[in-house]
Protein backbone atom coordinates (compact mmCIF):
# COMPACT_ATOMS: atom_id res chain seq x y z
CA UNK A 1 0.00 0.00 0.00
CA UNK A 2 1.27 3.58 -1.26
CA UNK A 3 1.27 6.80 1.40
CA UNK A 4 -1.61 7.87 -1.26
CA UNK A 5 -3.43 4.85 -1.05
CA UNK A 6 -3.57 4.51 2.82
CA UNK A 7 -4.65 8.08 3.17
CA UNK A 8 -7.17 7.21 0.37
CA UNK A 9 -8.53 4.02 2.71
CA UNK A 10 -8.20 5.97 5.99
CA UNK A 11 -10.97 8.77 5.18
CA UNK A 12 -12.42 6.68 3.15
CA UNK A 13 -13.30 4.03 6.02
CA UNK A 14 -13.24 6.84 8.58
CA UNK A 15 -15.74 5.71 11.12
CA UNK A 16 -15.22 2.26 10.08
CA UNK A 17 -13.83 0.32 13.42
CA UNK A 18 -14.64 -3.53 11.54
CA UNK A 19 -11.66 -5.45 9.80
CA UNK A 20 -8.44 -4.78 9.98
CA UNK A 21 -5.49 -2.64 9.15
CA UNK A 22 -2.17 -3.32 7.55
CA UNK A 23 0.93 -2.16 9.18
CA UNK A 24 1.74 0.10 6.07
CA UNK A 25 -1.95 1.77 6.00
CA UNK A 26 -1.71 2.51 9.92
CA UNK A 27 1.66 4.05 9.67
CA UNK A 28 1.17 6.21 6.81
CA UNK A 29 -1.11 7.25 7.87
CA UNK A 30 0.17 8.36 11.28
CA UNK A 31 3.08 9.88 8.89
CA UNK A 32 -0.02 11.95 7.03
CA UNK A 33 -1.04 12.81 10.72
CA UNK A 34 2.35 14.43 11.76
CA UNK A 35 2.86 15.98 8.29
CA UNK A 36 -0.25 18.06 8.74
CA UNK A 37 -0.21 18.90 12.54
CA UNK A 38 3.60 20.22 11.46
CA UNK A 39 1.85 22.29 8.63
CA UNK A 40 -0.90 23.27 10.84
CA UNK A 41 1.13 24.85 13.07
CA UNK A 42 4.02 26.38 10.87
CA UNK A 43 0.25 28.05 9.32
CA UNK A 44 -0.86 28.97 12.91
CA UNK A 45 2.54 30.51 13.71
CA UNK A 46 2.88 32.42 10.24
CA UNK A 47 -0.57 33.91 11.48
CA UNK A 48 0.15 34.62 14.92
CA UNK A 49 3.37 36.20 13.79
CA UNK A 50 1.90 38.39 10.88
CA UNK A 51 -1.21 39.75 13.26
CA UNK A 52 -3.75 38.36 10.94
CA UNK A 53 -7.28 37.87 12.53
CA UNK A 54 -6.72 33.92 11.08
CA UNK A 55 -5.73 33.37 15.14
CA UNK A 56 -8.77 35.14 16.74
CA UNK A 57 -11.16 32.71 14.02
CA UNK A 58 -9.27 29.61 14.62
CA UNK A 59 -6.35 27.59 15.41
CA UNK A 60 -5.75 25.50 12.46
CA UNK A 61 -3.47 22.93 14.16
CA UNK A 62 -6.39 22.60 16.86
CA UNK A 63 -8.46 22.14 13.82
CA UNK A 64 -6.93 19.67 11.95
CA UNK A 65 -6.03 17.72 15.20
CA UNK A 66 -9.78 17.48 16.01
CA UNK A 67 -10.90 16.47 11.92
CA UNK A 68 -8.26 13.86 11.79
CA UNK A 69 -9.25 12.08 15.62
CA UNK A 70 -11.89 9.99 14.16
CA UNK A 71 -10.21 8.22 11.37
CA UNK A 72 -6.65 8.05 13.07
CA UNK A 73 -8.72 6.08 16.22
CA UNK A 74 -10.69 3.57 13.78
CA UNK A 75 -7.39 2.61 12.07
CA UNK A 76 -5.29 1.89 15.42
CA UNK A 77 -8.70 0.12 16.42
CA UNK A 78 -8.40 -1.78 12.82
CA UNK A 79 -4.67 -2.22 12.88
CA UNK A 80 -5.23 -3.63 16.53
CA UNK A 81 -7.18 -6.18 15.25
CA UNK A 82 -5.57 -7.46 12.32
CA UNK A 83 -2.16 -7.51 15.00
CA UNK A 84 -4.40 -9.88 17.30
CA UNK A 85 -5.02 -7.91 19.96
CA UNK A 86 -8.80 -6.55 21.18
CA UNK A 87 -8.86 -2.87 20.55
CA UNK A 88 -10.23 -2.34 23.84
CA UNK A 89 -6.63 -2.39 24.83
CA UNK A 90 -7.04 0.93 23.96
CA UNK A 91 -8.21 2.05 26.84
CA UNK A 92 -5.16 1.30 28.67
CA UNK A 93 -4.15 5.45 27.05
CA UNK A 94 -6.76 6.33 29.73
CA UNK A 95 -4.88 4.89 32.73
CA UNK A 96 -1.98 7.33 32.60
CA UNK A 97 -4.64 10.43 32.15
CA UNK A 98 -6.58 8.84 35.01
CA UNK A 99 -3.31 8.65 37.27
CA UNK A 100 -2.54 12.37 36.06
CA UNK A 101 -5.82 13.48 37.18
CA UNK A 102 -5.61 11.38 40.39
CA UNK A 103 -2.75 13.31 41.51
CA UNK A 104 -3.28 17.05 40.60
CA UNK A 105 -6.49 16.63 42.54
CA UNK A 106 -4.34 15.19 45.49
CA UNK A 107 -1.81 17.84 45.51
CA UNK A 108 -3.56 20.85 43.96
CA UNK A 109 -6.63 20.41 47.06
CA UNK A 110 -3.55 21.12 49.42
CA UNK A 111 -1.79 23.81 46.82
CA UNK A 112 -4.96 25.93 46.00
CA UNK A 113 -6.10 26.09 49.59
CA UNK A 114 -2.69 27.21 50.55
CA UNK A 115 -2.89 29.91 47.67
CA UNK A 116 -6.50 30.50 48.55
CA UNK A 117 -5.09 31.85 52.05
CA UNK A 118 -2.80 34.03 50.76
CA UNK A 119 -3.73 37.77 50.89
CA UNK A 120 -3.19 37.97 47.16
CA UNK A 121 -5.71 36.37 44.45
CA UNK A 122 -3.84 36.93 41.69
CA UNK A 123 -0.66 34.18 41.33
CA UNK A 124 1.20 36.50 39.38
CA UNK A 125 1.32 38.77 41.97
CA UNK A 126 2.81 36.32 44.57
CA UNK A 127 5.72 37.34 46.19
CA UNK A 128 8.42 34.59 46.61
CA UNK A 129 7.89 33.00 49.73
CA UNK A 130 3.77 32.71 49.33
CA UNK A 131 4.90 30.74 45.39
CA UNK A 132 7.63 28.86 47.67
CA UNK A 133 4.42 28.20 49.70
CA UNK A 134 2.13 27.17 46.11
CA UNK A 135 4.25 25.01 44.55
CA UNK A 136 5.53 23.07 48.37
CA UNK A 137 2.81 20.36 48.28
CA UNK A 138 4.04 19.78 44.56
CA UNK A 139 7.56 18.62 45.72
CA UNK A 140 6.98 16.57 48.68
CA UNK A 141 8.75 13.35 48.29
CA UNK A 142 5.88 11.39 48.39
CA UNK A 143 4.04 13.79 45.64
CA UNK A 144 7.29 13.35 43.43
CA UNK A 145 6.89 9.90 43.65
CA UNK A 146 3.50 9.70 42.96
CA UNK A 147 4.23 11.49 39.81
CA UNK A 148 7.44 9.20 38.93
CA UNK A 149 4.83 6.22 38.86
CA UNK A 150 2.07 8.41 36.52
CA UNK A 151 5.05 8.93 34.47
CA UNK A 152 6.21 4.90 34.74
CA UNK A 153 2.90 3.87 34.05
CA UNK A 154 2.42 6.19 30.76
CA UNK A 155 5.87 5.08 29.29
CA UNK A 156 5.33 1.45 29.70
CA UNK A 157 1.24 2.14 28.33
CA UNK A 158 3.08 3.70 25.10
CA UNK A 159 5.32 1.14 24.72
CA UNK A 160 3.10 -1.45 24.54
CA UNK A 161 1.07 0.42 22.04
CA UNK A 162 3.96 0.75 19.75
CA UNK A 163 4.55 -2.62 19.54
CA UNK A 164 1.40 -3.93 19.24
CA UNK A 165 1.11 -1.09 16.07
CA UNK A 166 4.60 -3.07 15.16
CA UNK A 167 3.55 -6.58 15.08
CA UNK A 168 2.97 -8.52 11.91
CA UNK A 169 -0.74 -8.95 10.74
CA UNK A 170 -2.04 -12.22 12.22
CA UNK A 171 -4.45 -14.44 10.45
CA UNK A 172 -7.31 -16.74 11.14
CA UNK A 173 -4.67 -20.01 10.73
CA UNK A 174 -2.02 -17.81 12.86
CA UNK A 175 -4.64 -17.90 15.81
CA UNK A 176 -6.08 -14.49 15.48
CA UNK A 177 -8.97 -14.91 17.87
CA UNK A 178 -10.32 -11.17 17.53
CA UNK A 179 -10.71 -11.87 13.87
CA UNK A 180 -12.50 -15.48 14.42
CA UNK A 181 -14.99 -13.34 16.92
CA UNK A 182 -15.41 -11.17 13.84
CA UNK A 183 -16.20 -13.70 11.56
CA UNK A 184 -18.31 -15.62 13.75
CA UNK A 185 -20.68 -12.97 13.99
CA UNK A 186 -21.03 -11.44 10.37
CA UNK A 187 -22.08 -15.19 9.11
CA UNK A 188 -25.60 -15.88 9.69
CA UNK A 189 -26.61 -18.97 12.16
CA UNK A 190 -26.97 -21.88 10.01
Amino acid sequence: MTFVDAIKVCFHKYATFGGVAARSEYWYFMLFSVLVAAVASVVDGVAGASGSGLNAVANISSLASIALVLPRLSVTVRRFRDAGFSPWLLLLELLPIAGLVAWIVSVGVEAFSAAASSSQSNIDSMSDSEMAAFLAPFLTPSSLAALGVVILVSLAVGIFLLVVTLLPSKSLVQGNRILAKEVARQQPNA
